[in-house]
């Protein structure tokens, strides 16, 4: 049932910035092309021929003005939209069925172009993702740099891997970055704030992030989130203190004060001092969300409130689910939770109506 209730509405999402279309007229783009992907007031990227010529499942990617006219042309596999003044665009030779974001679509050279349709950063790379705060990562020959939208490197190319979540990857002014084989932290000069000693480490959040030693990575869960098991988990501070040491089999992240752990095989509470606020005997657990949260026994789901007292009886069935607010109220006072194999609402008395009604 329990999975990380990480809200990235972004995750996997290209660069597509839309505009209401009652502000920027395309009737005249819509008569001359058939696929328009975003735009502003100054260009609109569209692609052309999909399935013609070889070019495979999106065609040939170029920029045309409100009136239609081609700014740049079609000339690359697979283009995106402009942020922080450059478009990330790709030439080579991508395979059918693949695609997604930049970090994704991982064929052919990537390079950025400016809205002349200039080079500013040069079309061979291996993959990029989008800017964050002012720089952009890049990777070439499996290692990791970031640009600056000057088409400046900032910071070399040494990095193993980079988390992100395909457009944001600096999180409180500190990235998430693998060296030899250990995750650690940099600021945006590059510098090492925190050092490259875990297997396994989240993006800061509220000034702490969870670090990990031990954990393996498991796969990609269905959210795009990555996914280790094993190994001992903790908090670090933006010092690199480990505010709460790694000693627990698993932790979620703080929300209400309280984060999820789990210790012995059995979840709990622990506050940001490592306290432990409410014991660890449920078989799962996830975070608060307007001062309940839901906790698992004996295979079924109820909510617990913040002195740990059972308040909605576990009598739901401990299910995973792509609802954004199953098992969590949302601020309308309601969760979405499954009775019987039907899904349904509760409010905060634990009144359960089916979808159906």
């Amino acid at each position: 049932m329990m999975r990380f209730k990480i809200a990235l509405l972004s995750i996997f999402i290209s660069l597509f910035y839309l505009f209401s279309a009652d502000k920027i007229d395309l009737t005249i783009v819509k008569q001359k092309y058939q696929n328009i992907h975003s735009y502003d007031n100054e260009l609109v990227l569209v692609s052309i021929d999909e399935w013609k010529n070889g070019n495979g499942p999106f065609g040939k990617w170029g920029f045309v003005d409100i009136s239609g006219n081609v700014v740049i042309p079609f000339i690359y596999n697979r283009a995106y939209f402009f942020k922080n003044g450059l478009a990330a665009v790709n030439i080579g030779e991508p395979v059918l069925g693949e695609g997604g974001g930049p970090g994704i679509w991982r064929h052919g050279k990537w390079g950025f172009i400016d809205k002349k349709g200039k080079e500013i950063i040069p079309i061979i790379y291996d993959y990029v993702l989008s800017f964050s705060e002012g720089l952009v990562a890049v990777c070439l020959d499996g290692k990791w740099g970031f640009f600056n939208n000057r088409g400046k490197l900032v910071i070399p190319f040494r990095y193993d891997d980079i988390w992100n979540n395909r457009e944001y990857y600096f999180y409180e002014d500190l990235a998430r970055v693998k060296l030899d084989g250990k995750w650690g932290f940099i600021n945006k000069n590059g510098k090492e704030i925190i050092s490259f000693k875990y297997d396994y480490v989240y993006d800061f959040n509220k000034g702490l992030a969870i670090v990990s030693v031990g954990c393996e990575y498991a796969g990609v869960n269905y959210d795009g989130t990555d996914e280790y098991y094993g190994g001992k988990w903790g908090f670090i501070d933006k010092n690199g203190v480990e505010v709460i040491k790694p000693i627990y089999d698993h932790v979620y992240g703080f929300a209400e004060g309280f984060a999820a752990a789990k210790f012995n095989d059995k979840w709990g509470y622990i506050d940001k001092y490592g306290q432990v606020v409410i014991p660890f005997e449920y078989d799962s657990a996830d975070y608060f969300s307007n001062g309940l949260a839901a906790i698992v026994i004996s295979n079924k789901t109820g909510f617990i409130n913040t002195n740990g007292e059972v308040v909605i009886s576990p009598i739901y069935d401990n299910t995973y689910s792509y609802y954004y607010d199953a098992y969590y109220f949302n601020s309308d006072g309601y969760a979405r939770v499954m009775l019987n194999g039907r899904w349904g609402k509760i409010d905060k008395l634990g009144n359960f109506t089916t979808n159906d009604k």
